[in-house]
């Protein structure tokens, strides 16, 4: 099929790098300029240097600023991330996967023959549940790795390659092969500016047809991985969708031998375990059950105290061991959810100007914002798998608003009449959308469950804990 080229020319969002080489120590890798081209592997310490994230901070300065723009701070904490010991162990995997997947694909005779590998080599499956950090900490190994890299003159030999080193993209909702050739010919545009959606994914275009363009391009580009993630959604369908999916993967791995690695949440490994007979055989590289942190380990010590510094309300609160594990009861170890109930802890001490994350705030907070996984926490509490997934629950789009809009009156003012007017849509979101029968204000209904208590003296407004 014979490429469009009407039009302006598409302009890739992604940087290409220019190849430079690096004499790997490793004889398999050497002479390999697919290999050779890819970053020098670091030790462990620059590794977790260059992953983790901590959003500018000074505390004396960020402590004492307006309560909005405080706000938008904690917002901040979504980009928060902390590398731990298990990011290492996956970067490592990802690097042998990549280098191992080249050795047999290099553009130049190594002794006059191709070497090859075992195909064990060449995929993995990474599970666990939502929110434990799967699919943000293989973005940010990724990033370690020019994407596109253009080769051009190898030790004096003029060569034309372009290399496209990783390609990331979703399992499609219907779990079609149809679509996720799609979506790969778009992300494939994308890195390189080419026009292959139109040339081979138009609406004319089969299966028949599409299947056989990724793999010549897959080729052509010297992809080095593959990375399918949310691959859960190949359950969505009962129509065997998800085993035609299964079958297009197990393709790219046998006719090109590219790694592919696929990612997902817990419920899907039973699946792939009984569907997809190339599954886990890289688990040599990569840790397979990417679980959520265990209490008292130090992943769990270093993620925990390091989140803690990020204090934006006035008041200091220790993080002691008794604090430590009220956070860890109440998320349960995943980290998504850790990051969220501290900062909507200080979005709620901000608005009621408590201004201190103590455990009554916390458990009130909790018993609001994580209402929707209630019954998913509450079975990892007793030791029980839980069945479906975590939900999702949005933490950093909280109103600005007190609580309370009727604080007392300062002396000197006028006496107004206190009401409890109902707060507005938006402001639902800080407890997670929890429902409020017709005709109760929030206020009403919390009050009504206990979960808050204004005192009748003038004294700070607290908060009491669900029991």
């Amino acid at each position: 099929m014979k490429t469009k080229t009407q039009g302006l020319p598409q302009v890739a969002d992604v940087p290409h790098a220019q190849a430079t080489y690096h004499e790997p120590r490793c004889s398999l890798y050497q002479g390999n300029p697919l290999i050779e081209a890819l970053p020098v592997p670091i030790d462990d310490a620059a590794l977790a240097e260059k992953l983790s994230f901590y959003p500018a901070y000074t505390r004396k300065l960020d402590t004492q600023a307006p309560a909005v723009e405080r706000h938008e701070m904690i917002g901040g904490l979504k980009y928060f991330f902390q590398s731990l010991p298990r990011h290492a162990h996956l970067a490592q995997g990802i690097s042998s996967m990549i280098r191992s997947g080249y050795v047999p694909r290099c553009p130049l005779s190594v002794g006059g023959q191709q070497l090859s590998v075992p195909r064990s080599l060449e995929s993995a499956a990474l599970m666990g549940s939502s929110g434990t950090g799967k699919s943000q900490s293989i973005e940010r190994i990724l990033r370690l790795y020019e994407q596109v890299i253009v080769h051009s003159n190898y030790k004096g030999k003029q060569i034309s390659e372009t290399q496209v080193v990783w390609l990331k993209v979703e399992c499609p909702h219907d779990g079609s092969p149809r679509a996720l050739c799609t979506t790969f010919l778009e992300k494939l545009d994308v890195v390189l500016g080419t026009n292959y959606s139109d040339a081979y994914g138009g609406q004319r275009s089969t299966i028949n047809t599409m299947i056989p363009a990724v793999v010549k391009l897959a080729r052509i580009h010297h992809l080095g991985l593959l990375v399918i993630d949310e691959i859960q959604n190949l359950l969505v369908r009962k129509t065997g969708a998800g085993e035609e999916l299964l079958n297009f993967i197990v393709r790219i791995i046998n006719d090109i031998g590219i790694p592919v690695l696929m990612v997902g949440t817990a419920n899907t490994d039973q699946f792939l375990s009984q569907a997809f007979r190339v599954t886990r055989r890289a688990t040599n590289f990569l840790q397979p059950d990417w679980g959520r942190l265990v209490e008292n380990h130090p992943e769990w010590e270093i993620f925990i105290t390091e989140l803690w510094r990020y204090r934006y309300v006035q008041k200091d609160s220790p993080l002691t061991d008794a604090m430590k594990h009220l956070v860890y009861d109440l998320t349960q170890g995943i980290p998504d959810l850790a990051v969220k109930l501290y900062s909507l802890s200080q979005q709620y001490a901000i608005n009621n100007e408590i201004e201190q994350v103590t455990p009554e705030v916390l458990k009130a907070v909790a018993s609001q914002a994580f209402v929707r996984n209630r019954k998913y926490l509450q079975d990892l509490r007793n030791g029980i798998t839980p069945r479906g997934d975590i939900v999702y629950e949005e933490a950093f789009s909280q109103p600005k608003l007190p609580l309370f809009p009727d604080d007392p009156v300062k002396p000197g003012k006028k006496t107004r009449k206190k009401t409890e007017p109902a707060l507005d849509a938006p402001s639902l979101v800080l407890f997670g959308g929890a429902a409020v029968p017709d005709g109760e204000s929030t206020y009403e209904a919390m009050k009504r469950a206990g979960n808050v208590h204004r005192p009748d003296s003038q004294e700070p407004t607290t908060v009491t804990a669900v029991k």
